[in-house]
């Protein structure tokens, strides 16, 4: 049987490219992104990782290159690092604030 995690994390495999959709407005805070969606109306308090994340896909990027990024930057070993950036692309995309697309 296929555990959620597992689809998350096929979902948004290394060869993934993710980029931000339009419609936020955003400022940095303390290092953080703090970000109003136009759309929904709905304001989103990013962490430092995910204000990360969020720098780096102001392009399409792929998330190996995102995950990457991060084990560089951060004290974190290759599968935590995929299977919480895989959490968070999921939440982001599931906000409707960034598109996917498949290789």
């Amino acid at each position: 049987m296929t555990r959620p995690q597992d689809r998350t994390n096929a979902r948004f495999a290394g060869d993934t490219i993710v980029a931000r959709k339009p419609g936020l407005l955003e400022a940095e805070v303390d290092g953080e992104i703090v970000a109003l969606h136009i759309g929904s109306g709905k304001c989103y308090g990013m962490n430092e990782v995910a204000s990360h994340i969020w720098s780096l896909i102001a392009s399409p990027m792929p998330v190996l290159e995102i995950e990457a990024s991060l084990m560089r930057r951060y004290d974190v070993g290759e599968a935590d690092c995929r299977e919480q950036t895989a959490a968070l692309l999921a939440e982001l995309e599931r906000e409707g604030l960034i598109a996917v697309t498949a290789r």
